[in-house]
């Protein structure tokens, strides 16, 4: 960090990093629908390959037009323009659908849990269905 940095400056810039590659709770939903579920580690490699090719793209093309100026939030770097508007509709419609990934298996593998009809969910991930009340704890953990 740059000299001059206080702990919860370089503490946000590590946790925002994590935040980007949040979403790990979903996997285990995600193998368990899958047709071939062993195939699930090819599938979680190639995801954060891709997102880490999105992520160094977009950070190296910033810092290349923008330099050290560059905001915290992409988008207020960006003049008022008709690119600023596209990529905000863009942004905006990647949240409706992470929201809509992330919310379908929460029901699904709470209804599985508790009835205990898909004994293949504690095969796949053992912590899938720990029980109807451990689920949200698990979710909850830091590990």
């Amino acid at each position: 960090p740059p000299p001059g940095t206080t702990f919860f400056q370089a503490y946000g810039g590590l946790t925002t990093i994590v935040f980007a590659y949040l979403g790990q709770d979903v996997f285990c939903e995600i193998m368990q629908e899958m047709a071939e579920p062993k195939d699930a580690n090819k599938s979680i490699n190639l995801a954060y390959s891709v997102m880490t090719l999105v992520y160094a793209f977009t950070t190296i093309v910033a810092y290349g037009l923008e330099g050290r100026s560059v905001e915290g939030f992409l988008l207020d770097s960006l003049p008022d323009s008709p690119v600023k508007r596209v990529a905000s509709g863009l942004l905006a419609f990647h949240v409706i659908v992470a929201y809509a990934i992330v919310s379908v298996p929460l029901p699904t593998s709470s209804t599985a849990c508790a009835s205990q009809t898909r004994p293949s969910t504690t095969a796949a991930c053992p912590h899938a269905c720990a029980g109807p009340s451990s689920r949200l704890a698990i979710w909850s953990s830091p590990i």
